[in-house]
């Protein structure tokens, strides 16, 4: 009888064992696969987007530069117009890439945690 039940304790904490270790190795590598996933996605987005977002800013500052000369000075035209837009860049950017970076930063305290 206390053979057996040293048999099935072992059994028991070597499978314990076995699936712990295997669990963190597991994690280590999928976490390092969704980070470089992530930083592949983030630099297709940067290329793909980036100098679209910059010709939409530049036509922008062009027609508020037209639209606005008759009314203001065209230095303050500029001024306003640079700073809208690039606020309104800013917050786009900003909305795109927040669920995004929020999941790593989940992601990191998670593990920051263990």
């Amino acid at each position: 009888m206390n053979q057996i039940f040293t048999i099935i304790i072992t059994a028991l904490l070597s499978s314990m064992f076995t699936i712990s270790l295997g669990y963190f190795l597991i994690r280590r590598i999928l976490r390092e696969h969704a980070e470089q996933n992530a930083q592949r996605y983030l630099d297709r987005f940067k290329e793909e987007i980036g100098p679209v977002m910059e010709e939409r800013v530049k036509k922008g500052v062009k027609d508020g530069v037209r639209e606005g000369v008759a009314s203001l000075p065209s230095r303050e035209v500029i001024r306003e117009t640079t700073r809208t837009m690039a606020k309104t860049g800013a917050d786009i950017v900003g909305d795109t890439l927040k669920p995004l970076l929020s999941r790593r930063t989940r992601r990191r305290d998670t593990n920051a945690d263990d």
